[in-house]
């Protein structure tokens, strides 16, 4: 599976259709995974979303990001 790491607390994750950002959550000492937000076109939107929704991305999170193709479908079939 393809989980892109931003950040202790911030990932995406991704089904069949898109790039699936989300954020741990802590509740009664256990952690889960809450989605925010869902991408399914291109790297350009997906970081407009990112940016919109104060996702902390750290300096591994950000080469990753930097390393996305131009849209989720090419991402997929890699």
């Amino acid at each position: 599976m393809k989980i892109l790491t931003l950040s202790p607390n911030w990932r995406i994750s991704f089904d069949n259709q898109q790039w699936i950002v989300q954020r741990r959550q802590t509740s009664k000492g256990k952690n889960k995974w809450a989605s925010v937000s869902f991408v399914g076109s291109t790297k350009q939107v997906l970081l407009y979303v990112l940016k919109r929704d104060r996702v902390v991305i750290n300096k591994a999170g950000q080469k990753t990001l930097d390393a996305l193709p131009a849209t989720f479908i090419e991402w997929r079939d890699a």
